[in-house]
Protein backbone atom coordinates (compact mmCIF):
# COMPACT_ATOMS: atom_id res chain seq x y z
CA UNK A 1 0.00 0.00 0.00
CA UNK A 2 1.64 2.86 -1.05
CA UNK A 3 1.07 6.23 1.59
CA UNK A 4 -0.44 8.42 -0.82
CA UNK A 5 -3.36 6.13 -0.92
CA UNK A 6 -3.60 6.29 2.95
CA UNK A 7 -6.06 8.79 3.78
CA UNK A 8 -5.90 8.47 7.78
CA UNK A 9 -3.54 6.59 9.99
CA UNK A 10 -5.51 5.34 13.28
CA UNK A 11 -3.54 3.12 14.80
CA UNK A 12 0.34 1.83 14.53
CA UNK A 13 1.35 -0.03 17.07
CA UNK A 14 4.58 -2.36 17.03
CA UNK A 15 5.48 -4.72 19.70
CA UNK A 16 6.74 -8.23 21.19
CA UNK A 17 3.59 -9.86 21.85
CA UNK A 18 2.26 -12.63 23.81
CA UNK A 19 -1.05 -13.89 24.64
CA UNK A 20 -1.24 -11.59 27.71
CA UNK A 21 -1.44 -8.60 25.06
CA UNK A 22 -3.83 -9.40 22.80
CA UNK A 23 -6.98 -7.86 24.73
CA UNK A 24 -5.23 -4.88 24.92
CA UNK A 25 -4.90 -4.83 20.61
CA UNK A 26 -8.23 -5.92 20.22
CA UNK A 27 -9.48 -2.67 22.42
CA UNK A 28 -7.34 -0.39 20.33
CA UNK A 29 -7.99 -1.97 17.05
CA UNK A 30 -12.10 -1.32 18.47
CA UNK A 31 -11.67 2.07 19.47
CA UNK A 32 -9.97 3.01 15.90
CA UNK A 33 -12.66 0.79 14.07
CA UNK A 34 -15.13 3.17 16.02
CA UNK A 35 -13.60 6.44 15.24
CA UNK A 36 -13.18 5.39 11.83
CA UNK A 37 -16.56 5.38 11.61
CA UNK A 38 -17.98 2.05 12.03
CA UNK A 39 -20.92 1.03 14.02
CA UNK A 40 -20.52 -0.82 17.41
CA UNK A 41 -21.81 -4.07 15.41
CA UNK A 42 -19.06 -3.55 13.05
CA UNK A 43 -16.11 -2.91 15.20
CA UNK A 44 -17.11 -5.92 16.83
CA UNK A 45 -15.94 -7.52 13.61
CA UNK A 46 -13.00 -6.17 13.77
CA UNK A 47 -11.87 -7.13 17.25
CA UNK A 48 -13.00 -9.90 16.40
CA UNK A 49 -10.80 -10.86 13.44
CA UNK A 50 -7.71 -8.76 15.16
CA UNK A 51 -8.20 -11.27 18.10
CA UNK A 52 -8.24 -14.15 16.12
CA UNK A 53 -5.20 -13.04 13.87
CA UNK A 54 -3.22 -12.04 17.08
CA UNK A 55 -3.97 -15.47 18.46
CA UNK A 56 -2.56 -17.30 15.69
CA UNK A 57 0.35 -15.61 15.28
CA UNK A 58 1.05 -15.98 18.89
CA UNK A 59 0.44 -19.08 19.03
CA UNK A 60 1.35 -20.92 15.72
CA UNK A 61 3.85 -18.52 14.61
CA UNK A 62 6.01 -17.97 18.23
CA UNK A 63 4.88 -20.76 19.67
CA UNK A 64 3.69 -18.69 22.88
CA UNK A 65 7.20 -16.86 23.22
CA UNK A 66 7.08 -13.39 22.32
CA UNK A 67 7.35 -12.38 18.86
CA UNK A 68 7.05 -9.21 16.94
CA UNK A 69 3.86 -8.04 16.16
CA UNK A 70 2.89 -4.72 14.20
CA UNK A 71 -0.61 -4.05 13.95
CA UNK A 72 -1.58 -0.46 11.75
CA UNK A 73 -4.94 0.70 11.11
CA UNK A 74 -5.97 2.86 7.95
CA UNK A 75 -8.71 5.12 6.84
CA UNK A 76 -8.63 5.00 2.85
CA UNK A 77 -11.59 6.04 0.83
CA UNK A 78 -14.47 3.88 2.46
CA UNK A 79 -12.62 1.11 3.89
CA UNK A 80 -11.02 0.59 7.09
CA UNK A 81 -7.70 -1.21 6.93
CA UNK A 82 -6.30 -3.72 9.05
CA UNK A 83 -2.99 -4.55 8.72
CA UNK A 84 -0.93 -7.45 10.81
CA UNK A 85 2.46 -7.92 10.48
CA UNK A 86 4.66 -10.72 12.10
CA UNK A 87 8.49 -12.21 11.15
CA UNK A 88 7.32 -16.01 11.00
CA UNK A 89 8.11 -17.99 8.45
CA UNK A 90 6.13 -17.35 5.23
CA UNK A 91 2.81 -18.54 5.86
CA UNK A 92 -0.83 -17.71 4.40
CA UNK A 93 -3.60 -18.46 6.51
CA UNK A 94 -5.79 -18.03 3.69
CA UNK A 95 -4.95 -20.49 1.94
CA UNK A 96 -6.38 -22.75 5.25
CA UNK A 97 -9.04 -24.68 3.96
CA UNK A 98 -12.45 -23.95 5.30
CA UNK A 99 -13.70 -26.24 8.50
CA UNK A 100 -16.04 -28.62 7.65
CA UNK A 101 -19.28 -27.04 9.72
CA UNK A 102 -21.92 -29.38 8.15
CA UNK A 103 -20.42 -32.67 9.86
CA UNK A 104 -20.94 -34.26 13.00
CA UNK A 105 -19.29 -32.11 16.75
CA UNK A 106 -17.62 -35.60 17.09
CA UNK A 107 -15.82 -35.64 14.17
CA UNK A 108 -14.99 -32.06 14.13
CA UNK A 109 -11.32 -31.26 14.04
CA UNK A 110 -10.43 -29.08 16.71
CA UNK A 111 -9.26 -25.91 16.19
CA UNK A 112 -9.22 -24.03 12.60
CA UNK A 113 -12.14 -21.92 13.04
CA UNK A 114 -10.34 -18.08 13.65
CA UNK A 115 -9.35 -18.44 10.13
CA UNK A 116 -13.25 -18.31 9.43
CA UNK A 117 -13.68 -15.86 11.32
CA UNK A 118 -11.38 -13.72 9.56
CA UNK A 119 -12.84 -14.19 6.15
CA UNK A 120 -16.59 -14.22 6.89
CA UNK A 121 -15.91 -11.12 8.84
CA UNK A 122 -13.84 -9.60 7.04
CA UNK A 123 -15.59 -7.69 4.01
CA UNK A 124 -11.82 -8.55 2.14
CA UNK A 125 -8.69 -10.13 3.19
CA UNK A 126 -5.68 -10.44 1.26
CA UNK A 127 -2.06 -12.13 2.23
CA UNK A 128 1.07 -11.32 1.12
CA UNK A 129 4.89 -11.81 2.04
CA UNK A 130 7.02 -8.75 2.08
CA UNK A 131 10.99 -9.33 2.62
CA UNK A 132 10.93 -11.58 5.85
CA UNK A 133 7.62 -10.72 7.37
CA UNK A 134 3.90 -12.07 6.61
CA UNK A 135 1.54 -8.69 6.32
CA UNK A 136 -2.36 -9.93 6.59
CA UNK A 137 -4.21 -7.18 5.29
CA UNK A 138 -8.28 -7.10 6.35
CA UNK A 139 -10.72 -4.64 4.45
CA UNK A 140 -13.87 -3.65 6.26
CA UNK A 141 -16.09 -0.94 4.10
CA UNK A 142 -16.93 2.02 6.16
CA UNK A 143 -20.59 2.61 4.09
CA UNK A 144 -21.84 -1.01 4.85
Amino acid sequence: MGSADVADVLLDRAMQVTLADVPALVSAAGTAAREAGLSDARALRVELAVEEAAVNICAHTYSGSPGPLRLRMFRQKAALLVELTDEGEAFNPLEAPPPDLAADLADRQIGGLGVEIIRRFADSACYERRGACNVLTLTFDLAA
